[in-house]
């Protein structure tokens, strides 16, 4: 069988993928793989051809349609998780939610613990003991875990773990604002470039937001806040071992995997 001409670069960056999933122990959809593409962009027919060539070199293996490593014992592969649907109930409550002036977003997330997860932009309040009381609110009223995110807060450091966090905030209440979120100055957030924010499904709140909410200056929130949106994020990172995980994946590619890919067979037509 000859294969159509091969992007070395998106094949590496697939299966950089794969392996990342692979840290927490789980398998991947194509889709997944697209949205989430490590350090290149690409379209699906590219990550479809890199797909099967690392297939037919026994790098990786499809299950039920989904890709994890060829070695990888399927016991110990999880699924990944996907976003899950919204109920009226609370959609009417992130409505409401998202009709405060001191909100300027509603997001879900899945968190790296796989518990559904909404988070709140406060960006615009500048009273953190506040930001809290808002979050134990609407966590109560909609049976949610519920934390907050400043547009303009930095973590101390920041890792692959934290981009792919925010790469997977799905809007509830003002794409926009999410936009923005995401697409800070800050190359570290900018591991996932084929991540597009899905305006599909967004609610509007019940009545707009003032321009004077807006405007206002940010708060510096506190660091050891257990609502905190990196924060919470950090915790599970360290409780699961993630980075961890990922360095030996990162040797694993560098030392066996990346020197296959250097010597490929001629039948696969490298451009």
């Amino acid at each position: 069988m000859m294969y159509p001409k091969i992007d070395l670069a998106v094949l590496e960056s697939v299966l950089k993928t794969i392996l990342f999933f692979d840290a927490f122990g789980k398998s991947v959809s194509k889709a997944n793989i697209d949205q989430y593409l490590i350090e290149q962009q690409s379209n699906i027919e590219s990550i479809e051809i890199s797909l099967a060539v690392l297939e037919d070199l026994e790098i990786i293996k499809k299950e039920d349609d989904r890709y994890s490593l060829f070695a990888r014992n399927n016991s110990e592969i999880k699924i990944q998780s996907e976003s899950r649907r919204i109920s009226l109930r609370n959609k009417f409550l992130f409505k409401v939610i998202g009709s405060l002036e001191t909100i300027r977003g509603v997001y879900s997330f899945t968190n790296l613990n796989d518990i559904e997860t909404i988070v709140l932009d406060l960006s615009g309040l500048n009273k953190p003991n506040l930001a809290n009381k808002i979050c134990n609110w609407t966590s109560k009223i909609t049976s949610k875990k519920v934390v907050y995110v400043s547009r303009f807060y930095k973590p101390d450091s920041t890792n692959i773990f934290q981009s792919f966090a925010l790469a997977k905030l799905s809007p509830i209440i003002n794409p926009v604002a999410l936009e923005k979120l995401i697409n800070r100055d800050n190359e570290n957030y900018k591991i996932f470039p084929n991540r597009v924010v899905n305006h599909n499904g967004v609610l509007k709140p019940l009545r707009p937001k003032s321009m004077a909410m807006v405007r206002k200056p940010v708060f510096n929130v506190n660091p050891v806040s257990d609502c905190e949106f990196f924060e919470v994020v950090q915790e599970t990172i360290n409780a699961k071992d993630l980075l961890a995980n990922w360095d030996k994946n990162q040797i694993l590619y560098k030392q066996w995997f990346q020197p296959r890919l250097s010597k490929l067979n001629r039948k696969y037509q490298l451009v």
